[in-house]
């Protein structure tokens, strides 16, 4: 650069090679110098250049040679300062241009950088999707988890292209209602990774760039499988019974609720029962407890067996259950022939034999052979013509009536 220079500074301001170039408006060279020097080197090379643009021309005016031979006679070295001002603003300017553009590139590369390191370094798994829904980057963890073998075989492509349509057609959907609404969407769902479905959590944003245009989305997913099962579990706890894993009586209310609601819409009569195990306790004294929860979880099975899925079986406590029939019959008669029929079914079903595997020390097991009955209230009811609360201590008052008759018994309430 600083040979290039002198040399041009001979050439243009002290007639280097003058007989050879002949009268050529050679001040213009600096331009094109200046400019060149600008753009590669930046600004501090633009001074130099000035600086020495600026000796070898006012050299030159002094000898009486080159560019500005007649300038101190004629203008007294007005052309000169107007000539290295104007060199000077477009050297400057061109430098001050190119570096801020260079300086924004070099940002721009350091942000894709550290977004791509930030990104393949995330537990998350992260897409981006264009307008169309065709990929344009993803991550390493999205690659991972996903299973769908390396990211080029990932972008460019389209949901339809990786996934079961039924899977491409939901995230194309939310992909578009995204863009749609311009707002972020948060969702939580099943995932296929080629080998098992899992729970992710799923936050997807509408890409607008700085004139409002929309590019795309992107989005942000993290696997919750764990967590769900955690919330399944504690829901478990929460609403059913742990024994046998049928609905407690939190369940139980809201149940019988809801069916009251709906035989009031219907028209038509519902019943629930209210069973006792006969002669429980006797096998809890003889066995220990574990062969007593062994014929609880085997009593529920025989109930569950005995009613329709829209039924509802719930334990109530110890060895206690309840039983909601919904949808029975419009008549009162009919529906009380429907339940009794029910009710004798599960009686009939829990007298027969129990054969319970019984522990003995040394790790031994034999088995019990035990024989328990039931006795069973049934109460009809019909919309709210009764609460909830009055329905369940009228059913438990009928059960009594059957114990106290003599037990194995179905007793209606009065």
């Amino acid at each position: 650069m600083l040979g290039l220079t002198i040399l041009a500074c001979h050439i243009i301001f002290l007639d280097w090679g003058h007989d050879a170039i002949g009268h050529v408006a050679k001040g213009y060279w600096m331009f094109l110098i200046i400019s060149w020097v600008a753009i590669r080197i930046g600004s501090c090379g633009t001074v130099i250049v000035l600086l020495i643009t600026a000796v070898y021309a006012l050299q030159g005016a002094t000898h009486g040679s080159g560019y500005f031979a007649d300038d101190i006679a004629q203008t007294q070295l007005v052309n000169y300062w107007l000539y290295m001002v104007i060199l000077s603003i477009v050297g400057m300017a061109l430098a001050t241009h190119f570096a801020e553009h260079k300086q924004a590139e070099a940002s721009l590369r350091e942000s894709k950088a550290s977004m791509k390191a930030i990104l393949d370094n995330s537990p998350y798994l992260s897409w981006l999707k264009d307008i169309e829904g065709r990929y344009v980057r993803v991550n390493n963890a999205y690659v991972d988890c996903t299973g769908l073998g390396n990211i080029r075989q990932i972008i460019g492509k389209t949901d339809f292209d990786l996934w079961p349509k039924e899977m491409a057609e939901k995230y194309r959907a939310d992909d578009t209602e995204t863009i749609a609404t311009r707002q972020q969407k948060h969702i939580e769902e099943l995932s296929f990774d080629g080998n098992k479905e899992h729970w992710v959590e799923t936050f997807k944003t509408p890409v607008i760039d700085e004139n409002g245009n929309l590019l795309g989305t992107v989005g942000f997913s993290r696997d919750i499988t764990e967590r769900k099962k955690a919330e399944e579990q504690t829901n478990k706890l929460a609403f059913y019974d742990t024994l046998t894993q049928l609905p407690n009586r939190r369940i139980l209310n809201d149940r019988l609720r809801q069916v009251m609601v709906a035989s009031k819409r219907s028209g038509r009569y519902a019943a629930l029962m209210f069973l006792d195990l006969d002669n429980f306790k006797p096998l809890n004294d003889t066995h220990g407890h574990d062969v007593g929860d062994l014929l609880l979880i085997q009593a529920s099975h025989r109930i569950v067996s005995c009613v329709r899925e829209v039924d509802t079986v719930a334990r109530f406590g110890g060895d206690e259950f309840v039983v909601i029939l919904n949808e029975l019959d419009m008549d009162k008669a009919d529906s009380a022939i429907h339940a009794g029929i029910a009710a004798e079914k599960i009686r009939v079903f829990l007298s027969e034999p129990y054969l319970l595997a019984c522990k003995q020390e040394g790790d031994t097991t034999i088995t019990v052979e035990h024989h328990c009955t039931s006795s069973i209230g049934i109460v009809l009811f019909i919309g709210h013509e009764t609460s909830a609360e009055d329905i369940l201590k009228r059913a438990d008052m009928a059960m009594y009536q059957a114990k106290k008759d003599g037990r194995n018994l179905v007793s209606f309430v009065k």
